[in-house]
């Protein structure tokens, strides 16, 4: 190994040149001097410089001796630094914590306040959100592009390498235009939307809602008129403001309601859907750690059904 990369060589170098007296030096690094004379030599041979000038009244530097030292002092504050920098990240106080949620997991309450209270307590902590489809979490974790999701229930098991717990249960609401006659009523089933046209999620955003509420209808014996798809919440809302539909979907919208739009409660036991917090399995350290534990409290804190991890 070259010896620029000889950590603790440049340690003892530094500590000579800064003593110019072996013995001193010596006594600084809690070693005797005979080694110590050593490993100098040994490093002059590698570089094939000359050091030291030395004599039996004082060392000098060379001024290779005077150049290597600038050059020593940096590299050891820097790896010093690069140290203390990659415990920080071990313990959760530093780096950057890349985190995907759903649009609905962002109207949540409790994951605003986990985000306030993680910011607070780890500011050292760079957070990137991204908005982020349920499947494509999945997917983004196993290529470790994110380190925890917020997400609706993917389709399908999750695998040993990502591990997937419940946070929350959201009741689901229908969402209808204000002049819709069912809009007057407190409580409904899905069977009193047979005859309404629908707007839903498309199929390929991944999650489960859209086949969770295709079977909630077909209980009822009827199929989901569907005329319109949109990937985004907001512009559900917008659709339903319009007249244009009714939808199904998680009671946290209410907080995105547009003028005109009426959520109603649905009778059925069925009709929740489960938010979760997604994380690579070997992950049970470090920043994505901390502010998963702080998510999992924060709900049951909230009274909110206890988190259970998926089968």
């Amino acid at each position: 190994m070259s010896s620029l990369l000889d950590l603790r060589r440049l340690r003892y170098f530094v500590a000579v040149a800064e003593e110019l007296h072996f013995r001193r030096a010596a006594e600084r690094l809690r070693m005797s001097q005979p080694p110590l004379s050593l490993h100098i030599q040994a490093l002059e041979q590698e570089l094939n410089l000359k050091l030291f000038e030395r004599t039996k009244q004082r060392v000098l530097l060379t001024p290779a001796g005077r150049g290597l030292l600038e050059r020593a002092r940096r590299i050891l504050a820097e790896v010093e630094s690069t140290r203390a920098e990659l415990q920080a990240v071990a313990r959760g106080e530093g780096g950057e914590l890349r985190i995907g949620f759903t649009e609905s997991a962002g109207l949540e309450p409790f994951f605003h306040r986990a985000l306030h209270d993680f910011r607070r307590s780890y500011p050292g902590v760079r957070l990137i959100l991204q908005d982020t489809p349920s499947l494509h979490q999945i997917e983004a974790l196993h290529r470790r592009e994110l380190d925890l999701g917020i997400l609706r229930k993917p389709p399908g098991r999750p695998t040993s390498e990502v591990t997937v717990e419940l946070l929350r249960e959201n009741a689901l609401v229908a969402a209808m235009h204000e002049s819709n006659p069912l809009a007057g009523e407190r409580r409904i089933s899905i069977a009193q939307l047979r005859n309404e046209p629908f707007i839903t999620y498309p199929r390929d955003m991944g999650i489960s809602l859209f086949q969770h509420v295709f079977e909630l209808a077909t209980a009822a014996d009827f199929f989901p008129n569907i005329v319109h798809e949109t990937r985004n919440s907001v512009a559900m809302m917008g659709m339903i403001a319009a007249g244009l539909g009714v939808a199904i979907v998680p009671d946290g919208l209410r907080r995105i309601a547009l003028d005109g739009v009426c959520f109603i409660d649905l009778k059925e036991v069925a009709a929740k859907s489960g938010l979760y917090v997604a994380y690579r399995s070997t992950d049970e350290t470090g920043a994505s750690a901390i502010l998963r534990r702080l998510l999992l409290d924060l709900a049951r804190s909230s009274r909110l059904r206890k988190p259970r991890q998926l089968a």
